[in-house]
C-alpha cells in the first residue's frame, strides 16, 4: 500500500508498532520521495533511534530499490543520500554502488500462497555484465527455500537460452520482511516472474507471475492459483500455468485479468504487451499464431499501433501468413485490405503489418487455391506502393498481377479489371507527375459498360444496382484525375464528383466522402472559393474547421483540408491557428510523419509565419525531412517546404545545402516523369532551381501535391 517518510518518522516515536509499517515498505514502487532530502534524514534518524534494525534495513532497500526500478522518478539527491547512509552488503546485496546503478533492473512480482492465503511480493530482477556473482541475496537461504532457489537458477538458465542472453549476469531480489526469521517462500513457483525480470519483461509491475521453469520451454503448474489470484491487484495481468485451475478466470478476485500460458514465448508475449488496451484480443491473437485464416480474422480487431508493434517484435503476422490460407482466409484478408486501402487513414498501421506480410512466396501459396485472389492481391500490393509514392514496387507488382490474371475466368478478369483501374490512373501518371488529362481507353470503356448496367437496373427493378459502387468509385478515380490537371479542368472534377456523391443518393459511404475532399482541393487549386467551403463543409460533416484541428490529429487527411483551406483561403480560424501554434512548440520530429504531415507543416508554417518565423523554419525543416524519408512521389515533394522558405526570406547555407541535396535526389528518380520537373532541373543555381519551384508551384504540385 501507499506509504509516505512522514508516516513512518512518526510511527518510529512508538517503537513497539513500528514492525507493523514494515510489510508496507516492502512495496517498492509505492515509495514516495520527499521534497528534500533533509525529510527523509529526518525519517532514518527517526527510525535508527527507536532501535528497530529490521525497519532500518528495510527503509534502506525500499529507497534503494525505488532508485533501481525508476530511476526517472528519484530526485537527485537520492543517488548522494542512499551511498553515503550505508552500504550495497547492509542489504544483502553483492554490488558494489557502481556496479548497482551500471545494471538494468525490472519489477519481477511473484505471488506465494502459504500461510491459508495470497500474498503478493515484489522482487526486482536485475541483468548486466561482469564478474560471475550470486544469483540471490547474501540472506536468501534463510529466506527463501531450497525449492525456491533452484526456482531462481532454472530461471537464469532459461534466460540465457534467450537471444543477446547468454553471457549475461542475472540477480533476483525478493523485497522480504528483515525482521521475520521464518522463510518468506518455498517452492519453485517464482521462476516464472524471476525468467521474466532476467529478459527484461515486463518493465513495471504490473504483471504478476507463477509458474516451474525447466530445462524446456514449457512452463510447469504451480498449486494454491485460486489464493494466489486473489492477491493480485486489479488491473494486474496474472500469468499462471494452465496445467491446474482451467476455471482460474471465473475466480472471485480483485479484478486481475488472468492469462493461462503454456510456454515461455506466450508469457513473454502477454507481459510485453499487458496494457496496450487489447490485452484479450491480443492473447487471441497470440493463440492464433500459425493459422493465417484465425490471425486474418482478428486483424480488424486489434489496434493498428497495437498491431504494429506486435508485429516489430514477434513477427507474427509474417509467421501466420507463411503457413498459407484456407478459401476462407483469403476471402476475409481481401475483404480487409480493401476496406484499409479505401480508408487509408484509419488504418494505416494494419495495411503496413499486412502487406509486409504478404510476400511474393505467400501470395504464390495462394495461387494453389486458383481463382481470383492471387491477381487480387498483387493489385492491391500495387495500389499500397502506389499510395506510398513508390512507383518502382507498385510496377512490379502490377505486371506480376497481370501474369496471375492472363489465366482467370472472363469473369473473375472483369473483377480484377476494376480493381485494376482504380489504381492505374493514379500509378501510371498521378504519382509519376505525368499530369495529361487524356484518360485510357480501358478505363473509359469500363465506365461506359457500368454506366449503362446501373441505368438498365434501376429502370428495370426500380432501385440502384449492385454495382453502383463500381460505377461511384470509379468517377471518385476520374475526379481525382481532372484535379490533378490543373484549374482549367475544374469543371470536369465538379461533374464527376457529383456523379459520385449521386449514386449513392447522399448516403454517407467513403467513396462519397473522398469525392468531397477532391472537390474541395481542386477549387483551391481553381480559386473557386465558394465551391471550396461548401466541398470544406460537407466534407467536414458538418463539424467546424477549429473541432477538426483541436479533435484528434489522427484525422490527418481531415486535418491536411482544413488546415490548406485556412491559409488559401486567408480567413482566421482560431482552432487550427492554436493547433499551428501547438505544433511549432513541440519538437516536430517526435509527432509527424509520413505524408501528407510534411504538407500539414507546411501550411502550418505559413499560418504562424508572422508570429514566430523561427519556429516556422522549424516546422518547414521537418516538412523537408519527412519529405526525403519517402519515396520516390513524397521525395519529390521536398521542394515544397523549401520554395516556402526561400519565399520567407529565410535564405541561409542551410537551405543551399538542403536544396543541392534534393535536386541530386530528383534527378536519380528515373520512376518519375522528370519532364515535368525540367524548369527546375535545368536552373544555372539553387536559387534560380527554387524560384522556380515558387514561380509553378501550383503546376509542378497540384491537388494534393501542395
Amino acid at each position: 500500500m501507499a506509504w509516505s517518510f512522514q508516516e513512518l518518522a512518526d510511527w518510529a516515536a512508538f517503537p513497539e508498532r513500528l514492525a507493523c509499517f514494515e510489510a508496507d515498505l516492502l512495496a517498492v514502487a509505492a515509495c514516495p520521495w520527499p521534497e528534500t532530502g533533509d525529510g527523509l534524514r529526518r525519517c532514518a534518524e527517526a527510525v535508527a533511534g527507536a532501535g528497530a534494525d529490521g525497519v532500518q534495513a528495510q527503509l534502506w532497500s525500499a529507497a534503494l530499490a525505488s532508485r533501481l526500478l525508476h530511476p526517472e522518478r528519484a530526485p537527485a539527491w537520492a543517488t548522494d543520500w542512499l551511498t553515503a547512509s550505508f552500504s550495497p552488503g547492509d542489504v544483502g546485496l553483492p554490488f558494489s554502488w557502481a556496479e548497482l546503478f551500471r545494471w538494468s533492473w525490472s519489477a519481477a512480482p511473484f505471488v506465494v500462497g502459504a500461510e491459508g492465503r495470497g500474498r503478493l511480493i515484489h522482487a526486482l530482477a536485475g541483468r548486466g555484465d561482469g564478474d560471475e556473482r550470486p544469483l540471490l541475496p547474501y540472506w536468501a537461504a534463510d529466506k527463501l527455500g531450497p525449492s525456491s532457489i533452484r526456482g531462481v537458477e532454472e530461471a537464469a538458465r532459461a534466460a540465457r537460452r534467450q537471444p543477446g542472453h547468454a553471457d549475461r549476469r542475472f540477480f533476483f531480489w525478493p523485497q522480504v520482511r528483515f525482521s521475520r526469521r521464518r522463510q518468506s517462500c518455498d517452492g519453485g513457483s517464482l521462476g516464472l516472474a524471476a525468467y521474466l525480470g532476467f529478459i527484461g519483461e515486463p518493465g513495471d509491475a504490473r504483471v504478476v507471475a507463477t509458474g516451474v521453469v525447466g530445462g524446456g520451454e514449457t512452463v510447469g503448474g504451480v498449486e494454491r492459483l485460486r489464493r494466489k489470484y486473489r492477491a493480485v491487484p486489479s488491473g494486474h495481468a496474472f500469468l499462471y500455468s494452465p496445467a491446474v485451475g482451467a476455471a482460474l478466470p471465473d475466480c472471485d478476485g480483485a479484478g486481475a485479468r488472468a492469462y493461462a500460458v503454456g510456454t515461455l514465448r506466450e508469457a513473454r508475449f502477454i507481459s510485453r504487451f499487458h496494457g496496450a488496451g487489447c490485452d484479450d484480443q491480443l492473447h487471441r491473437l497470440y493463440r492464433a499464431r500459425g493459422n493465417a485464416t484465425a490471425v486474418a480474422q482478428l486483424l480488424d480487431e486489434v489496434p493498428g499501433e497495437a498491431l504494429a508493434l506486435i508485429e516489430r517484435n514477434e513477427g507474427l503476422v509474417a509467421e501466420s501468413f507463411s503457413a498459407g490460407f484456407s478459401e476462407m482466409g483469403l476471402k476475409v484478408l481481401i475483404d480487409i485490405v480493401m476496406r484499409g486501402v479505401l480508408d487509408y487513414a484509419n488504418h494505416a498501421d494494419m495495411l503496413h503489418v499486412v502487406m509486409d506480410g504478404l510476400t511474393r512466396e505467400v501470395v504464390a501459396g495462394t495461387a494453389a487455391l486458383g481463382g481470383l485472389p492471387p491477381a487480387q492481391l498483387c493489385e492491391l500490393k500495387a495500389r499500397w506502393f502506389s499510395m506510398r509514392g513508390d512507383a518502382a514496387k507498385s510496377d512490379r507488382w502490377s505486371r506480376l498481377s497481370a501474369d496471375y490474371a492472363a489465366h482467370l475466368s472472363a469473369r473473375d478478369r472483369r473483377q480484377w479489371l476494376l480493381i485494376r483501374l482504380h489504381g492505374g490512373l493514379v500509378n501510371r501518371h498521378h504519382n509519376r507527375y505525368d499530369f495529361t488529362p487524356e484518360v485510357p481507353e480501358d478505363f473509359l470503356g469500363e465506365l461506359e459498360k457500368l454506366e449503362n448496367v446501373c441505368s438498365l437496373y434501376e429502370r428495370t427493378y426500380g432501385h440502384g444496382s449492385p454495382d453502383m459502387e463500381e460505377l461511384a468509385a470509379l468517377y471518385g478515380t476520374l475526379a481525382q484525375h481532372f484535379a490533378f490537371c490543373g484549374p482549367e479542368y475544374f469543371g470536369q472534377v465538379e461533374r464527376c464528383a457529383g456523379l459520385c456523391r449521386r449514386c449513392f443518393k447522399g448516403a454517407d459511404l467513403l467513396p462519397a466522402d473522398r469525392s468531397r475532399s477532391y472537390l474541395l482541393f481542386a477549387a483551391l487549386d481553381a480559386g473557386e472559393d465558394a465551391a471550396a467551403r461548401q466541398a470544406l463543409v460537407e466534407y467536414l460533416g458538418g463539424e467546424s474547421l477549429d473541432a477538426v484541428a483541436q479533435d484528434d490529429p489522427q484525422r490527418v487527411f481531415k486535418l491536411f483540408a482544413a488546415v490548406r483551406y485556412a491559409v488559401d483561403s486567408g480567413r482566421g480560424f482560431p482552432g487550427v491557428l492554436d493547433f499551428a501554434r501547438a505544433a511549432s512548440a513541440s519538437e516536430p520530429e517526435g509527432f509527424f510523419a509520413g505524408y501528407p504531415w510534411n504538407l500539414i507543416l507546411c501550411g502550418l508554417a505559413r499560418l504562424i509565419r508572422g508570429e514566430d518565423r523561427e519556429r516556422a523554419g522549424v516546422l518547414l525543416d521537418r516538412a523537408w525531412e519527412i519529405s526525403l524519408a519517402g519515396e520516390a512521389t513524397v521525395q519529390a515533394m521536398a521542394l515544397v517546404p523549401l520554395s516556402w522558405r526561400l519565399e520567407l526570406g529565410m535564405k541561409d547555407d542551410a537551405l543551399q545545402g538542403m536544396t543541392a541535396t534534393t535536386l541530386d535526389r530528383l534527378r536519380g528518380l528515373d520512376e518519375l516523369c522528370l519532364d515535368h520537373f525540367r524548369p527546375v532541373l535545368e536552373a544555372p543555381d539553387w536559387q534560380r532551381a527554387l524560384a522556380e519551384v515558387v514561380a509553378r508551384r501550383s503546376r509542378l504540385f497540384p491537388f494534393t501535391y501542395r
